[in-house]
């Protein structure tokens, strides 16, 4: 499978949205908590406002996984915060990981 790397725009957002709803409710032992708090499984746009989120796409253009990044000390950093973990695994481009999301 070709996967291609390319930036977030807005129009990918409702796409990502649902990406990132169906990755962080496959844990089991979290999906209670976070279905109790809707609020956490919110992706906001300014990543791809600011053209700080890539986005892994298949050859028929569906969207397997994204990963918003910081700049940091001039280095892209995929963490955007401590206690985050990046979206990664599969696909690799460079200095972001990326996970091929599995429906």
């Amino acid at each position: 499978m070709t996967v291609a790397i390319r930036d977030a725009s807005l129009t990918d957002m409702e796409t990502l949205q649902g990406v990132f709803q169906r990755a962080s409710l496959s844990n089991e032992n979290d999906r209670a908590h976070l279905l109790e708090h809707p609020q956490w499984l919110v992706v906001g746009d300014r990543g791809a406002v600011e053209g700080r989120m890539r986005v892994a796409v298949g050859e028929d253009g569906t969207v397997l996984g994204f990963a918003p990044y910081l700049i940091v000390h001039g280095w892209p950093n995929s963490r955007t915060s401590s206690w985050t973990r990046p979206l990664c695994g599969a696909a690799s481009d460079g200095p972001w990981s990326w996970t091929r999301q599995h429906a």
